[in-house]
């Protein structure tokens, strides 16, 4: 997917109004808002490592920080278990709050006789992501009832959903999938809707079979 989001760009009067909207909402009143640009360059080289390479960047100077950023998610088709086929067109925020937060996967053993325990590294875990928005409509009267509805499908999706974001492309996070959302009710704002998103990061990765055959034998091989 395409990653045509703010590349260094003054922020538009708009979404500067919308990310203190998103402020107010959540209570953030010492967070100033901040927004996540990149330089073309920095851009090209974001998208080469994500795309091409699939590993994490290197460089997190906004890890565990709460930055302002567009996000995307992109198409989605898949299965019900009912083999009923749901197609979903691309949904884009214009601004909303994004964090990231990581934890390693450590197995901790208390030895006899030793203070402390014997700390074994496994792995890093998934990227906890949240991300905070509102959703609003110009009428004071008119509740956002079709941006809601879109949303929450992309909500109740059972799979990972391909996502587009400049701070989550810094981690190498292409794809996530949905753990938890909340929508409180605003009081006394009938056209605003906020909206608070937990989710994990997904690695993406394909399955490939190839039968070999050798006389009467068939070998098959998976690839991860």
């Amino acid at each position: 997917m395409e990653n045509n989001f703010q590349t260094g760009q003054v922020v538009a009067s708009e979404l500067a109004s919308q990310a203190k909207l998103i402020i107010k909402a959540f209570g953030l009143a010492a967070l100033k808002p901040k927004f996540y640009t990149i330089s073309n360059a920095e851009q090209l080289s974001t998208e080469k490592q994500t795309r091409i390479e699939g590993i994490k960047n290197a460089d997190k100077g906004f890890f565990g920080l709460p930055v302002f950023d567009v996000l995307t998610f992109a198409d989605k088709e898949y299965q019900t278990l009912d083999k009923e086929t749901i197609s979903i067109k691309e949904f884009s925020m214009g601004v909303a709050l994004i964090e990231v937060n990581q934890a390693k996967r450590i197995i901790q053993t208390p030895i006899q006789g030793r203070n402390g325990d014997v700390k074994e590294y496994i792995s890093d875990g998934d990227y906890n992501i949240t991300i905070r928005g509102v959703i609003s409509t110009v009428n004071q009267d008119t509740y956002p009832e079709d941006e809601v509805a879109e949303l929450i499908k992309f909500l109740q999706v059972p799979e990972s959903i391909e996502v587009g974001s400049n701070v989550l492309a810094r981690f190498g996070i292409t794809d996530i999938v949905i753990t938890s959302y909340n929508f409180p009710q605003e009081e006394a704002m009938r056209n605003i809707q906020r909206f608070e998103i937990q989710a994990l990061s997904e690695t993406p990765f394909e399955i490939k079979s190839t039968k070999e055959s050798k006389g009467a034998n068939n070998q098959q091989k998976s690839f991860f």
